[in-house]
């Protein structure tokens, strides 16, 4: 069995500066002492009884804590739909691809490989194309009659987030 290096185990562990931990670790910890502070008041100082409406405070902490879980899980949810949306739809092209492909085969001339070639690379383009209108919002062939199959395969880049 092929086992990953200790490296990449500590790598994967590792926080970024990107992480939602390190942007959310200040406020985390300026709210967990000033829980620290209001239960050592409440304990030390107010002296509150267990029949006392304060000291049910912790069963709000759990309610909320599951409201919270339950909307992740639904963003989760949503997030995995769009994924399986993506890769149907994914099948779908190259299901299609390939048809056209194979249907393309059928009907042009054995002899003429210049019009094969031709039409392999539009259906190729019109995949990559078809990517690069999803990932950017719009694809780089100017006009379909005139595109040549030299363009690089990788003409289109992700638009950064930041």
């Amino acid at each position: 069995m092929n086992t990953p290096a200790r490296s990449t185990w500590i790598a994967a562990l590792a926080l970024r500066a990107s992480d939602t931990l390190r942007r959310l670790f200040p406020a985390l910890l300026a709210i967990g002492l000033f829980t620290g502070v209001i239960g050592y008041v409440e304990i030390e100082y107010l002296q509150l009884s267990r029949s006392s409406p304060v000291s049910n405070l912790t069963m709000m902490h759990s309610l909320l804590g599951f409201a919270i879980s339950m909307l992740l899980v639904f963003r989760t949810n949503a997030a995995y739909d769009r994924w399986w949306e993506a890769r149907k739809l994914l099948g779908r092209l190259t299901s299609t691809s390939r048809n056209t492909a194979i249907k393309m085969a059928a009907i042009l001339p054995d002899e003429d490989q210049r019009l094969r070639r031709r039409f392999a690379a539009l259906i190729g383009g019109f995949a990559r194309e078809t990517g690069c209108s999803w990932c950017m919002g719009r694809g780089t062939m100017a006009g379909v009659p005139h595109w040549r199959a030299s363009i690089e395969p990788n003409t289109c880049r992700r638009k950064s987030r930041r």
